[in-house]
Formats: C-alpha cells, structure tokens, sequence
C-alpha cells in the first residue's frame, strides 16, 4: 500500500511541474482582453523602469537631455531581477515578464510550506500529510487570474509574494518578539517598496495584535507586542528613506511622483460616498473569485470560521491577525479601490489558507453548508454582473471579451463537486474538479496564441533603429529594436504642457529623424480611420504614416 501511495505522490506531483511549467510557455504571446486579465502592454514596461533605463545606458541607446526611462524612485524591489533578466534576454517580452514567472513560483513554494505548517502544527494531521499540500499546488497551479499575473510584469505579484511571506512567518509556530519585528518591517517595507495599496497589510496587523491582547486579557508586560509591531514598521520606514538616499532620491521626489500620478488620476474617489461603501462587496464579484469560486469559498470561510473561533474565546493570535487585515482590506476599499477587478488579487493567499482551512474542517458540516449557500450565491451574482458590458463601462475601450459563459457553468460544477466529495469523503475524486480551470487557461492562452505585438514591432525595428521614438509610451514600442526613446512612461499623457516642450526639444536637437507611435483602440478608430492615409495630424504635427500593425483589440501606427 505503501508503495502504491508513494507512486501516485509522485504522479500527482508530476503533473503539478508539468502545469508549473507551462507558465514560461509563449510567454511573449499578447496579453488577453483587459476585461479579462487586467494587462495593459504600456504598463507592464512602467514597473520596469529604472532596469530598462540602466540597461539602455548601457547599449548607449540613450541622448543626453531629454528625461528617458527616468529611475522612478518606487520601483526597486524588482530593479535587481528585471536588470539581469533585461540582460539575459534584451528588450524582448521575455526579458521584461520572465521575473514574473519565477516570483509566482517562490509563492507556490511558500503557500505549499504554509499547508504543511497548518495541518503539522495546529492540527496534528501527520498521516497522509503530503494530500493537502498537493492539493494546494493544484489549486494554485491552475487558477486563471494568478497564472494571468504569474506572465505578465505587474506590481501586484510583488506584493503577492510579501502577503504570502508575511504569512509563511506569521504561521511559524510560538511567533517571538525578533518575528513580530520582522513582520512589521515587512508589512512597512510592502506598502513603501512594493505598492502603497498593501496599507491594509501593516494596519491590520498591528489591529489584530491589539485586539487580541484585549479579548484574551492580556498582563500589561504583553502589551510590548504593540511596541514591537511598531518599532518593526518605524524600521522598515528607516531602511526604505536609507534606500533611498543611497540611490540618490530623497523623500520629497518619492511623494511627488505619487502626487503627480494621484492628480491625474485620483486614488479616492469622492463622487459618491454612498457607492464607495459597497466596494466591500465588490471585492466578492472582482476577477479572482469570479474566475475561481473554490478561493471564494474559501476567503467566505477563513472569515466566518475565524470570527466564529474569536467569538467563543478559541481564537489564536493568527486568527486575530488574519481576520484584522481582511477586515482592513475591506475598510481600506471604501477609500482606495483603484482597478478592483485586478488589483484585489492580493487577496489570493488569504483564499488559500481558507480552502486548507475548509478541508480541515471538513467534519463540520454545518460550517461547510453554511458558508457554501452564501458562496454560490454571490458567485452567480459576481457571474451575472461581471458578464455585463455595463459593469465595464468605466474600463470601455471600444470592445467588450470574455470567457465564454460555459466556463462560467464549469466552474459552478467544480464548487458544487467540491463539496459533494467533501460530504461523501470521496478523496481520490478530487482532482476532477480543476479540469474547467484548465480548460480555461488553455482556451486564452494556448488554444490560439497570438503574437501580434511582437511581430508588429519586429517589422518595425528595421525602420527605426537607432533613430529617435517620440510618444506617451515610446518606452514600449522601443521594444525589439534599437531604437531611442525620448520620454518618460506618462509624462506627456499627466502633463499635457509637457508636450509641446518636448517638441522644442526635438526641434532645437536637430535630429536627422525622428519617429512616434501611435495606438488606437476600437472605441477610437472610426475616426482616425478616416484621417489616417499617406498622413495623419497628431498634435497639431503633421506626420506622414510610415508603417503599422493589428492586434485583435487595437491598431498602432508607426509615423514619422
């Protein structure tokens, strides 16, 4: 038995590296609709800025006096990896996405140590210890929005994997005054290098520790937990100001990028207070759980079981801890909820700790039932509202895709297929339920693949090496070519005035030539449709048209 055991492990396991690997296949593809994966081709090259810039510098393929591919003071917790890869690969898309690709896998690492510790350490489980564990890689391994970001150059796997770390050494067991400092250097660190959208992370931590001091009347000497949280944040406020003195920034270029963003586009919203109180609920319908209702579930489940163990005095500090930053999470959505669809994706390691959580409850039926009605519930309301064109009206670009509704139905089956198993104890059947998960990422990512971009700037790069690039977003189109961007990613599109000083520029430099680019999206190419020909004015410059490309959700002309 025991080697029947250990070859369907190793079976299993098998098919996990092989999914695993699959995340590096065609990794230089088109990114999906933005509807669906959130990706935008201009900003994936934004959160790689001060590498592409240094690694320009490096081929020479900068000119003096004009702002290219500036050192953005918020970007160096990816500078070290995206610079070696950069030189690995050049300006390619593999350069720029391979990174992503290796950090998702240090997160499965970690959410599988983080299994194992849970079920080891609060739960005694010892037999049959490597099912969970597996069954987490393939819960992982094949949901869609994470395999998405797993590809593509976004910030959002960064503080994926600082959320996923702060909770590896959260779950270490008798958690000490040296980790509780860690943790709050950590949680400080998330929101200054990563992304300041991680607020929830410190906040919630420092909430949770308190509140469980309070409800477990806690001896006025344990109170020096707080004091800890906070040193550990003031550190890390400390080494992010020593970073950035060291890599000449100051704290006022620091805040000053992030006012300039924020004034072009808000981070609060104050249109209306009323509907920014339901964005917690909003967060139920956003991409990660409509694409997987197994982590809805299981997000539903770590709130309802841990708010249940803290209300009748059986919480430990981590379900204090826990609940307190989801419930930060929530609160800080009210206030700040840019690109919720995509960016609560951030989410994701709590969701898992609750699926380990629900198949370790799965005893207790009256929970598993409990919180599966309200599941499927919101899950076909997140289905029907997200599979209409109005709910995307913020974000229309001319075109509105998405998965087909089959898919929608599949994963319905698979939740369902879930609990069934779990009632019947049906453990070997398991597996089954990742197929509609599978077939989805195959359908968008595999089934037809699209290279678009990637050709269409190869043709360009005979035309334009070595020469001038004048857009928005010049860094991007500089991509498979040797050309030379002139400007910063934004600065023209925040700063309109900066346009026609850029153009001064370009006319006092006396360039033999210089090139723009242009896109189109569908919502706008029936009028320039009509304007582009042999020319084409753009910003009052008379441009003639040189060359240009498809993809299947916009069009860009090369001009000069």
């Amino acid at each position: 038995m025991s080697k029947i055991f250990t070859n369907k492990v190793n079976f299993l396991f098998l098919i996990i590296l092989t999914l695993l690997f699959f995340r590096f296949v065609y990794l230089d593809q088109d990114s999906p609709s933005y509807m669906i994966g959130g990706i935008c081709l201009e900003d994936e090259v934004v959160y790689s800025n001060s590498a592409l810039r240094d690694y320009y510098n490096s081929n020479d393929k900068l000119i003096e006096g004009f702002k290219n591919l500036e050192n953005e003071p918020f970007m160096f917790h990816s500078y070290p990896l995206h610079y070696l890869s950069y030189k690995c690969f050049g300006n390619t898309f593999i350069g720029q996405r391979a990174p992503a690709v290796l950090i998702s896998l240090i997160i499965i690492i970690l959410l599988y140590k983080i299994t194992q510790h849970i079920q080891l350490e609060y739960y005694s489980i010892k037999e049959k210890g490597y099912f969970l564990p597996l069954f987490v890689l393939f819960l992982v391994s094949t949901d869609f929005t994470f395999f998405t970001f797993s590809r593509y150059n976004q910030p959002l796997i960064y503080s994926i994997l600082a959320i996923t770390l702060f909770l590896y050494i959260l779950f270490q067991n008798n958690l000490k005054k040296n980790k509780t400092l860690i943790l709050g250097v950590l949680g400080a660190l998330s929101v200054l290098y990563i992304y300041p959208y991680n607020a929830f992370l410190p906040t919630g931590f420092f909430l949770g520790t308190f509140l469980y001091l309070v409800f477990n009347k806690e001896s006025i000497s344990e109170y020096k937990q707080l004091l800890f949280v906070s040193l550990g944040g003031l550190l890390g406020i400390f080494i992010f100001i020593i970073g950035l003195y060291l890599t000449g920034h100051s704290i006022q270029e620091y805040l000053g990028s992030f006012t300039e963003y924020d004034n072009a586009r808000p981070t609060i919203n104050t249109d209306s207070w009323f509907k920014n109180l339901l964005n917690p609920i909003g967060i139920l319908t956003t991409n990660l759980f409509r694409f997987n209702p197994v982590l809805l579930w299981g997000f539903l489940f770590i709130i309802f079981h841990y708010g249940k163990l803290i209300l009748t005095k059986k919480g430990k500090r981590y379900h204090f801890i826990i609940l307190s930053i989801i419930i930060m999470a929530f609160f800080q959505s009210i206030f700040v909820n840019s690109y919720p669809f995509k960016k609560w994706i951030v989410l994701m390691p709590f969701a898992i700790v609750g699926v380990v959580e629900i198949m370790l409850n799965h005893k207790n039926k009256k929970e598993l039932i409990g919180t599966f009605i309200p599941c499927l519930l919101i899950y076909l309301y997140a289905v029907k509202v997200n599979n209409s064109s109005v709910y995307w009206e913020a974000l229309n670009y001319g075109y509105y895709d998405n998965l087909p509704f089959y898919f929608y139905v599949a994963f319905t089956i698979s939740l369902i297929l879930l609990l069934t198993f779990l009632l019947i104890k049906k453990i070997r059947f398991y597996p089954i339920i990742f197929i509609p998960f599978i077939a989805s990422i195959y359908f968008v990512y595999f089934n037809k693949p699209s290279f678009a971009t990637k050709e269409g700037l190869q043709k360009f790069a005979p035309k334009i090496s070595n020469k001038p690039l004048f857009t928005t977003f010049a860094y991007s189109y500089s991509f498979y070519s040797n050309a030379i961007p002139l400007c910063n990613s934004y600065d023209i599109q925040f700063a309109p005035s900066r346009f026609s000083d850029y153009l001064l520029k370009i006319e006092n430099a006396n360039f033999d030539e210089v090139f723009y680019t242009l896109k189109i999206m569908p919502i706008d190419q029936e009028n320039f449709n009509k304007k582009i020909g042999d020319s084409v004015l753009y910003n009052d410059q008379k441009l003639r048209l040189i060359d240009k490309f498809d993809t299947r959700y916009y069009k860009v002309f090369l001009l000069k």
